[in-house]
């Protein structure tokens, strides 16, 4: 039908690539750069690509670029706060679980 707004397939799958960081972190795995960075590059590339469909208003122009500034403003101080600290032989290790032991 003329004017019928029709559901992408790729609606779900930045919802998925979230759900997949957070529960890799949740079981314990540890971080790996590539899983740091690729990520957000990708999330970004898809809001991107479905922007280009659309003819944003000056309102929607200004909402995406306030709330921008606010992701920026609490990401920046986090990034900086953020201490990475080398594992020692008892600062603890992932166990297939998810849990974490120290010792024998």
């Amino acid at each position: 039908m003329p004017g019928e707004v029709v559901a992408d397939r790729a609606d779900g799958e930045p919802a998925a690539l979230v759900a997949y960081a957070v529960a890799r972190r949740m079981i314990g795995q540890p971080l790996v750069a590539k899983d740091v960075y690729a990520p957000p590059v990708i999330l970004i590339g898809i809001g991107l690509h479905s922007l280009l469909d659309l003819r944003p208003t000056a309102l929607d122009v200004t909402w995406l670029a306030v709330t921008a500034l606010i992701g920026v403003a609490f990401g920046a101080p986090r990034a900086a706060t953020t201490q990475v600290f080398p594992r020692t032989a008892c600062s603890g290790s992932a166990t297939p679980g998810g849990r974490w032991s120290c010792g024998p």
